[in-house]
């Protein structure tokens, strides 16, 4: 089984209204997909930024949190809720179906305490560089959401991998039902036995001027570990001269960037992340590694836990063993700066 090639992404007009029209976010390769009737990201093309849903009850409190204290310590007195993002006048209904955009007059400011500015200063200055910035928090027909900087934005053809990392996705402060859901996933997938598991990516290749996708059910079924080095191979492979060595290796290639992101982690024992995703993005039309402008994210806190006290060496153990998978493509890969961590002993 393999995933098809799609078809030439259609470029849809962005007609402004007001300065701001917001569409599905067509460049979302896993996640909370904009399908089936279900909310997704949106994106705000004339400014650059993302839009993504704030889920419900702790999930969205806790990832709501995070932004809130990365990027302003001030802001994180009290515990931040959904109603931060307080509607101050009656949006539409939620109606826009795929491919529809969302009227400038459906989207409602939150509070201005609810968001800060993602030049605000961080308490963890090189996590910040690794977060897509934080602007606030806004309704749009009725619902939440996180007002995000898009980081797609700038690249004509972005090729995109959203990797979630570390052995385990659950954590011990979850109820037995929840725990046991996670371990069974985590078992069928290459979490449990990598520390990682690619969860969709997509790459533009100019032969065909369209999209090799690996949607996150085909990740899902498809990869094993015997089979996702070769997933990682291909990401970086845009049939333009660019290859693992372009991607990952160099001074400015995303294995240099981990290693930096693994020396915060060794560092820091402040937050324990579960269920976050590296995001690797580079030009999908670039033919040298310089055009290319590889970058590195972490995305999605939903299950990001504060003040551990403890170093968090479940998603640090999944960070090397990510960066060991590239560097296995690599000819000449950074050393790392010191021994990583065993895997957890409580993984499986």
């Amino acid at each position: 089984m393999s995933p098809r090639a799609s078809g030439r992404a259609a470029e849809a007009g962005a007609g402004a209204l007001d300065g701001r029209q917001l569409q599905p976010a067509k460049h979302q390769v896993a996640g909370h997909l904009r399908e089936n009737g279900k909310a997704g990201s949106l994106v705000d093309v004339q400014r650059g930024t993302w839009y993504k849903p704030l889920q419900e009850g702790q999930r969205g409190e806790r990832e709501l949190a995070f932004y809130r204290r990365l990027f302003n310590r001030e802001a994180t007195t009290g515990q931040p809720r959904r109603q931060d993002c307080e509607q101050t006048e009656q949006g539409p209904q939620e109606g826009a179906g795929e491919g529809a955009s969302v009227r400038a007059g459906d989207v409602v400011r939150g509070r201005s305490s609810s968001g800060v500015s993602g030049s605000a200063a961080s308490g963890h200055p090189v996590l910040a560089h690794f977060v897509p910035k934080f602007f606030g928090c806004d309704l749009v027909s009725g619902r939440p959401y996180l007002r995000l900087e898009d980081v797609t934005r700038g690249y004509r053809k972005p090729s995109i991998a959203d990797i979630k990392v570390g052995f385990r996705t659950w954590y011990a402060q979850a109820d037995d039902a929840y725990i046991q859901k996670c371990q069974r996933k985590d078992r069928a997938t290459t979490s449990a036995a990598l520390g990682f598991k690619v969860c969709g990516m997509q790459v533009f290749d100019e032969e065909s001027g369209s999209y090799f996708k690996a949607s996150k059910n085909w990740c899902k079924v498809s990869l094993t570990p015997a089979s996702v080095g070769e997933a990682l191979k291909r990401f970086a492979s845009n049939g333009l001269g660019l290859n693992a060595e372009s991607v990952y290796g160099g001074p400015q290639g995303a294995l240099a960037q981990l290693q930096e992101l693994e020396s915060w982690f060794r560092q820091q024992t402040e937050f324990h992340f579960y269920s976050s995703s590296v995001l690797l993005i580079y030009e999908g039309q670039a033919k040298s590694p310089e055009e290319a402008r590889v970058q590195v994210k972490l995305i999605d806190f939903a299950h990001t836990h504060q003040d551990m006290g403890e170093q968090d060496n479940n998603f640090l153990s999944g960070l090397q063993s990510l960066r060991e998978a590239m560097s296995a493509h690599v000819e000449c890969s950074p050393e790392p700066d010191a021994e990583a961590p065993a895997t957890p002993a409580d993984s499986l």
